[in-house]
């Protein structure tokens, strides 16, 4: 496993499915499924504000796991936690494996794997004089992961042989760790069909249906909701994510089976002008970043050894250019500045926007204050445009770069 800084991980990889997890675990056990992702040596650990994220892939996908404190509510709960990582990884879906408590000991046995058709947030309810009235809605899991579940052909064995299938039906979720037989008894005296229980499953609910994010819960029997200790948490993880790594492992999961169109990986200067949200005012941000990529990757060497790849040689050795070429050459320097113009343009509009007020100045220091140094400091093709600064249209930037040197690099 490899720590990196988000501003080492350029571009950031286009995640596909967010695993969230509670207790240790439950995510060691799915790290176990993880391979690196395309040009890493190992899974990456990636500390990111409040949370962690571990990225790799799982099967055919490319996932981001974490772990969020044992519960929905609370400051790391998996309420807020799933938000901020659909926020940030804009994911087809999210899938929650892990460990629950057990329903019916002469029906289920310990390893068997829960699947939620549906969550039950069984907190919410009216609370009368000589009554308890539950009020929760049962929110069904995502359509196409439900639907790739029932066709998994997913089974496990147990120490004796037996062959078991997965479970699919509601699974209650609330704040409580459930170790007393009577309350367990009462739950499922008014949620007859619960075929188990646990702790995150309403806060991954409530999250991704705010988002619009298919979610679904696939957690493992450890006990029964009595007498509980940590001996079958290992063998409950470790069917929990088999499960969830055979499902990733196989295809129709992608973009368009969610109707979703395909993500490409985003550069940090796209991540950082998506995150300061004044950032999307920019007249042609994002086509200004797309082209000035491609024209940069045809300038330079790789522009040179093109010229040379596609010229004849003359008498004494030199290329002879046909005229084709030097057009089809001239067009792509025009696409380039072009492009140039349209980006600086864009940090020119952002600095306005900070200078009369409009923008955070924390925000905008930290997201673009090493960009702006960077633009003015570093030799590039864009610096003709910017200097010197009598001539240069681009005045924002450079009242901006004027009060960053003052600051701490």
């Amino acid at each position: 496993m490899k720590t990196l800084l988000l501003d080492e991980l350029d571009p950031l990889p286009s995640v596909d499915f967010v695993l969230v997890t509670a207790v240790d675990v439950e995510r060691d056990r799915m790290l176990a499924h993880f391979s690196p992702l395309n040009g890493q040596e190992a899974i990456v650990k990636l500390p990111w504000t409040e949370s962690t994220y571990f990225l790799g892939k799982c099967g055919r996908y490319v996932c981001a796991l974490l772990l969020c404190d044992a519960g929905s509510g609370g400051r790391d709960g998996s309420i807020l936690a799933v938000v901020d990582a659909i926020t940030r990884w804009s994911p087809r879906a999210v899938i929650m494996p892990g460990i629950a408590f057990g329903a019916d000991s002469e029906k289920q046995v310990i390893g068997d794997v829960l699947v939620s058709t549906q969550v039950i947030p069984y907190e919410l309810e009216r609370v009368g004089t000589n009554s308890r009235i539950p009020r929760a809605p049962h929110p069904e899991c995502g359509q196409v992961l439900l639907n790739r579940v029932k066709n998994l052909f997913w089974t496990w064995d147990t120490a004796s042989g037996k062959t078991r299938k997965p479970k699919l039906g509601p699974v209650l979720s609330g704040e409580k760790l459930v170790d007393n037989p009577d309350f367990k008894r009462s739950l499922l005296e008014t949620h007859k069909a619960a075929i188990g229980g646990e702790m995150e499953g309403a806060g991954l609910y409530a999250a991704a249906a705010r988002r619009k994010v298919e979610w679904i819960l696939i957690k493992a029997i450890c006990d029964w909701g009595e007498g509980k200790n940590d001996d079958h948490h290992e063998l409950a993880a470790k069917n929990a994510c088999a499960m969830v790594a055979a499902l990733l492992g196989e295809p129709g999961l992608d973009a368009q089976d969610f109707g979703l169109a395909p993500k490409e990986p985003e550069t940090r200067i796209a991540r950082e002008m998506r995150t300061a949200r004044w950032a999307m005012n920019f007249k042609g941000v994002q086509s200004a970043i797309r082209s000035t990529e491609e024209a940069q990757n045809r300038t330079g060497k790789t522009l040179a050894e093109f010229i040379l790849s596609n010229s004849n040689t003359g008498p004494s050795g030199e290329p002879v250019i046909p005229k084709e070429l030097q057009h089809r050459v001239s067009v792509l320097q025009g696409e380039n500045e072009r492009a140039l113009e349209t980006w600086l343009n864009a940090y020119n509009d952002g600095c306005a926007q900070y200078r009369s007020g409009d923008v955070d100045p924390a925000l905008f220091v930290s997201a673009f204050g090493r960009e702006i140094r960077e633009l003015f400091e570093h030799t590039g093709p864009h610096s003709p445009r910017l200097f010197p600064r009598e001539t240069s249209p681009y005045e924002a930037l450079w009242d901006v770069y004027a009060e960053l040197q003052g600051l701490p690099s």
